[in-house]
């Protein structure tokens, strides 16, 4: 715990703290057990890391606290054909994974070696296309591993041009028109093809200029222009509120879904942009805390996989700050990669 909250700071500043329970409903417990197991981020009650025979070192013991933050094993990105070759039906791929923008990372501490689960101790279960890489260690956070617990914990910025996750892809930024067939929408004179859902407690509202409470919120669209309007979120007397802005439906395939978005005043909530098929709902990526008086441009490759039709959802919650509004504008979607 101590390695983690020290090699995870941000200019001297702490970003992961470890704390003993104090009747939290959430809390990590370690307990004896067999094997090493956690359950994968937070639970809403006793976690328990399990630290069993032959689990009893440092690296073990890291690896499983990341499980408890939120990671999952690094061979377990969707993207991982592209780096490793599988020979075991054990070693699972999920499909929900935040990659957070980050490049697959053979010395990742989340990393499995080359011969779990192997039967035959001669013969590879993960075999590293890349030659010369040594994967498995349980020694210390990689710089990776660093990276991805301060993007996740929001102790550094998100990287502008978008973030990755099993879904969602980063796409650079491009000032290029949107393709012919693209679904555009600058809120300038209705709401397009979005809207509120029945499904929430609050809605979004388009509005133009400064929003009404001081010192959050933009004071503009993203061009600067104080007479186009976005879409944005009070949270003036709507405290802990969730809205909801559902797209149009759309059939299963590769999108491009570009937007921006402005998270900016006290105890800001966060902004999850969300897949919902049927009664399923994916979480594709969430922004969350201060971001700054700046609008920020997404540009994101989403893979989304269904026979059926979805839809693309804008979920914001507007946190515990009396000043703490949250905006979006410009959404463009269009089918194929951005």
């Amino acid at each position: 715990m101590s390695e983690i909250e020290t090699r995870t700071k941000v200019n001297g500043k702490t970003c992961i703290h470890f704390k003993p329970h104090a009747g939290e409903a959430g809390y990590v417990k370690f307990v004896t057990g067999t094997g090493c197991h956690t359950p994968v981020g937070y639970i809403g009650r006793e976690s328990d890391v399990t630290i069993g025979h032959g689990c009893e070192r440092k690296g073990t013991v890291m690896h499983e606290l990341l499980h408890a933050l939120g990671f999952w094993h690094e061979q377990s990105r969707t993207d991982r054909d592209n780096y490793v070759t599988i020979h075991s039906e054990n070693i699972q791929k999920v499909g929900y994974i935040d990659m957070l923008g980050q490049p697959y990372d053979y010395g990742s501490i989340m990393h499995y070696s080359a011969y779990a689960f192997a039967i035959d101790r001669t013969k590879m279960t993960i075999e590293p296309k890349q030659h010369g890489v040594t994967i498995g260690q349980r020694i210390a956070l990689s710089p990776t591993d660093v990276k991805e617990i301060q993007l996740l914990y929001d102790c550094i910025p998100p990287d502008h041009s978008g973030t990755t996750s099993a879904f969602v892809t980063s796409a650079p930024i491009t000032t290029q028109a949107p393709p012919s067939g693209s679904d555009v929408c600058t809120f300038q004179s209705n709401m397009c093809h979005w809207r509120n859902s029945n499904a929430d407690t609050m809605q979004w509202t388009r509005h133009k200029g400064p929003t009404p409470s001081s010192s959050t919120g933009p004071t503009s669209d993203h061009t600067n222009n104080p007479n186009n309007y976005y879409l944005y979120l009070e949270a003036s007397g709507h405290t802990n509120k969730v809205a909801k802005l559902d797209s149009k439906a759309f059939a299963g395939g590769d999108y491009c879904v570009d937007f921006y978005y402005n998270l900016h005043g006290v105890n800001i909530g966060s902004l999850t942009l969300n897949v919902v098929a049927g009664t399923t709902i994916y979480h594709l990526k969430t922004w969350s805390g201060e971001h700054g008086e700046h609008w920020y441009h997404q540009r994101l490759n989403a893979h989304i996989h269904t026979t059926g039709t979805f839809k693309f959802e804008f979920e914001g919650h507007t946190g515990g700050g009396y000043h703490a509004d949250m905006a979006i504008d410009d959404i463009v979607i269009h089918p194929g990669n951005c």
